[in-house]
């Protein structure tokens, strides 16, 4: 009786031991707090990973997803046998890699393409099978390949038997002893030219055809004990908002007439594509198996205009195990994204930088996202106080332009220090003078990185000083020739952790500008009545591209109009150019726009060699919020995006074609709002052209 006793107090004390352990095999984490970055170890080092997820788990992540696959890049090749080959590291770097994981009480979860976009990945084989993948009409891309079912290859398998499930497996032996609950299969923004051509030559319709593949590979893993889980953008249209959307037992929700992101799933032809068809996939999910066992991450980069997102309870009607919500970097959508689906019942969430782990632009962005989402993901709802920290940048050069927050700065080449003053507005933490300040960053980029360019960029740290009086911050940053001669632009962000981990950061919308000779800025000493937008330097070869903006002069007026449509001089534009990007730091120009109206000059010459290939003569906000002038077909054309109802631009186009290699003079006139309508008046060499719109301009996201 002892010794059973005995035996029964072992076996316990064996399975505490088992429990307390980080994590032991089969363990299920819950709820989910994932990291999502792309693996890519050609770019970013394994040992980086180490530090990058050693940081995430300290932050309280559980769940690492690794992206071994997009549109631009792979972690790994498929041979000719059908054999993982990763680029830039061994397989035991990667065992390592997931065994450091699990022993600190994360699960790791592979992502791969599965149904289209895998060219990135397949490029041996596709040389060797060119028929293995299919590209359909509207195509551009090699990325926008899709599978071809139809294929066989020399010994009878088809495409799943003979790679898909291959690859799988070679993936799932990287675990050793580990047991994944989780495989995701990246489904998302499948090419729908691609896809109908693939469906044609499988003799069937696309939405089964969709439905049927995924099908195919969720059944394998499920049979393997692995959930499966998939991108939601495929199932999400407008149409939802419809009654004959397709899709039986389901209710209608007229929330989806407002909803902006998913087209991915409906096919129109306006998208330019020759010869396209209308055609869908959202009633795919008619098709689809096992749903109560597969896990859906639906993505959301931008917030909604009600707060509300009805992807969330629309897949949790139609009975799917499992719904995440996967943020990026827009803190709005962050916190309304968590916050209303863990309204709805629903409680793990995602966040991932996907490719910009590896950005220069963007990685110390990433530091904030992965702080502040774990911020959303424990309190739902949180809103940071608005400390509104302003500062200012100068060199120690006379002559300089000031850069700020919001403003664009001229730097002089040499420069030696830049002086940074600083102060939170709303100062909360006067009585909190132990606040941890996190170092002022300087960070330098190459303003046209490419992407051979990533993760080997520069950056300057140094310390502020906080006066908890004042709430003001000070500090200088030593800079010299040499480093100012790496790249022509440098960004510039400050931060520090609030007491609950939140992430404050102010990061500076343009950056500035580093000059070898200090030029010109708007202001009192500027008498030019147009900004200059000059092509004349530029050869056909610099512009491989497609779409540039070009050099230009600074300087310029706008001139804003009064409340009665008078226009009044002395709105001055302070344009910085950078290499080929201009950066806009004047954002006092859009609202004063929106409420009065504006008058801008340009005056442009462009030549043979450019104007076939799309040039941009100039810009305000971006493709989806703001407006830009460019050459288009021949002629001048202005563009405002935002201002339709199917949220494509509108666009004005002057009549004459465009003049090459003489100068020509542009007016954009935006009139104040009347009466439920906004005029904008669009002139080339004084020929008018004039649209009237009704939908409100939104105020454009603003970026250099």
């Amino acid at each position: 009786m002892i010794e059973k006793s005995i035996k029964c107090v072992l076996v316990m004390i064996f399975l505490v031991i088992i429990l307390l352990s980080p994590l032991h095999a089969g363990a299920r984490i819950e709820p989910i707090r994932a990291f999502f970055p792309f693996f890519l170890p050609q770019i970013i080092s394994v040992e980086k990973y180490h530090s990058i997820i050693g940081s995430a788990n300290a932050i309280g992540y559980n769940t690492i997803i690794l992206g071994l696959s997009g549109s631009d890049n792979s972690a790994f090749q498929l041979d000719t046998a059908c054999k993982i080959k990763f680029t830039g590291c061994g397989d035991d770097e990667i065992k390592n890699l997931i065994n450091y994981c699990y022993k600190n009480g994360m699960q790791v979860v592979f992502s791969v393409e599965m149904i289209g976009r895998q060219s990135i990945y397949m490029k041996e084989l596709q040389n060797k099978f060119p028929d293995i993948l299919i590209s359909g009409v509207g195509a551009k891309s090699p990325g926008n390949t899709v599978i071809n079912t139809a294929f066989k290859f020399p010994d009878g398998k088809d495409i799943f038997e003979g790679a898909v499930f291959p690859m799988i497996d070679q993936l799932l032996l990287l675990y050793g002893s580990h047991t994944p609950e989780y495989f995701l299969l990246g489904i998302d923004e499948v090419h729908l030219g691609s896809m109908q051509a693939a469906a044609k030559l499988a003799r069937k319709p696309i939405d089964i055809f969709f439905a049927d593949n995924i099908n195919i590979i969720t059944g394998y893993l499920l049979e393997k004990g692995i959930t499966p889980m998939i991108y939601g953008d495929m199932f999400l249209a407008k149409r939802l908002a419809d009654s004959d959307c397709g899709i039986p037992g389901y209710t209608v929700d007229k929330r989806f007439g407002l909803y902006k992101s998913a087209v991915n799933a409906d096919w129109h032809p306006w998208q330019g594509w020759p010869g396209g068809e209308i055609v869908s996939v959202i009633t795919a999910l008619n098709y689809m198996k096992d749903k109560d066992k597969i896990s859906i991450i639906d993505w959301r980069y931008s917030t909604t205009e009600t707060g509300e997102y009805p992807s969330i309870d629309y897949f949790k009607n139609i009975g799917f195990k499992e719904i995440l919500p996967l943020t990026w970097f827009d803190e709005n959508n962050m916190r309304d994204f968590i916050a209303y689906s863990m309204r709805q019942g629903n409680t793990g969430a995602l966040v991932s930088p996907f490719p910009f782990i590896y950005a220069p632009t963007k990685q110390y962005d990433m530091e904030r996202l992965l702080y502040n989402a774990m911020v959303y993901f424990k309190n739902p709802g949180y809103m940071p106080p608005n400390l509104e920290l302003s500062f200012t940048l100068t060199d120690n050069v006379a002559g300089g332009s000031p850069a700020t927050e919001s403003r664009t700065g001229i730097i002089n080449k040499k420069v030696g220090k830049l002086i940074f003053a600083g102060a939170l507005k709303k100062n909360i933490f006067m009585k909190k003078p132990e606040l941890l300040i996190r170092p002022y960053i300087a960070r330098v980029f190459d303003s046209l990185a490419k992407e051979k360019s990533y993760g080997k960029s520069t950056e300057i740290r140094a310390p502020l000083t906080y006066d908890p009086a004042t709430g003001g911050l000070t500090g200088a940053v030593e800079i010299s020739e040499d480093y100012c001669a790496l790249a022509p632009f440098f960004q510039t962000a400050v931060q520090f952790l609030l007491d609950n981990n939140y992430l404050y950061q102010v990061q500076q919308e343009h950056g500035f500008c580093i000059a070898s000779e200090l030029l010109p800025c708007a202001g009192p000493r500027v008498s030019k009545d147009y900004f200059t937008v000059d092509f004349s330097g530029l050869s056909g070869k610099q512009v491989a591209t497609g779409l540039i903006i070009a050099p230009g002069t600074y300087g310029g007026i706008v001139n804003i109009m009064d409340i009665k449509g008078k226009s009044i001089p002395g709105g001055l534009l302070d344009l910085c150019t950078i290499g080929n990007c201009y950066s806009f730091p004047d954002t006092g120009l859009w609202p004063a726009l929106l409420s009065f109206g504006a008058q801008i000059n340009l005056e442009v010459f462009t030549t043979d060699a450019v104007s076939n290939k799309t040039p941009v003569v100039f810009s305000w906000g971006n493709y989806h919020q703001g407006f830009r002038v460019l050459v288009l077909g021949g002629r001048y054309t202005l563009q405002i995006a935002g201002a339709s109802d199917d949220n494509r631009p509108l666009a004005i186009t002057g009549r004459g074609q465009v003049d090459n290699n003489l100068w020509q003079k542009i007016k954009i006139v935006i009139n104040r709002k009347r009466e439920g309508r906004r005029k904008i008046v669009f002139a080339v060499d004084g020929m008018e052209e004039s649209m009237e719109i009704k939908k409100e301009l939104e105020t454009p996201y603003m970026h250099g």
